[in-house]
């Protein structure tokens, strides 16, 4: 199921990831709200085990006051939820798709991709500890 700027997947359950780019916007905050009440209607109506795994801050600028202030108030609000890993803006993530490639492939060396690989990283860690999907 997709969404404007996340996707709802599944491997043995379904996983939330939020994607949404994190600019310095009151879009933003109303965004995280309307993914929440989307997955509380999927709850009710077709899953009630969903559960949100965790949020992840995208193309984001620490030079920006704004994006800061944002990403505070989502480690606050949802705590360990927020993925640490931080996808940061980058001009090969923005170039990637036009070439029909992905990161990794396109530039395997770029900030973008490198955070990536460091997101796969954490996703699996915390699997690892959850018990959920690695032995």
């Amino acid at each position: 199921m997709r969404g404007e700027g996340w996707t709802i997947g599944s491997r043995s359950e379904f996983r939330v990831l939020n994607t949404t780019p994190l600019q310095p916007a009151s879009k933003d905050r109303a965004t995280i709200s309307a993914l929440l009440e989307t997955v509380e209607k999927i709850r009710s109506l077709l899953n009630p085990n969903l559960r949100v795994e965790g949020l992840l801050r995208t193309m984001y600028d620490p030079r920006n006051n704004l994006s800061n202030d944002v990403s505070s108030e989502l480690v606050e609000h949802f705590g360990d939820r927020v993925y640490r890993t931080v996808i940061p803006r980058n001009v090969a993530l923005a170039e990637a798709p036009s070439h029909g490639q992905s990161i990794l492939k396109y530039n395997k060396n770029s900030r973008g991709s490198m955070a990536y690989l460091a997101l796969a990283g954490e996703v699996l860690r915390r699997d690892a500890k959850q018990n959920h999907y690695i032995n």
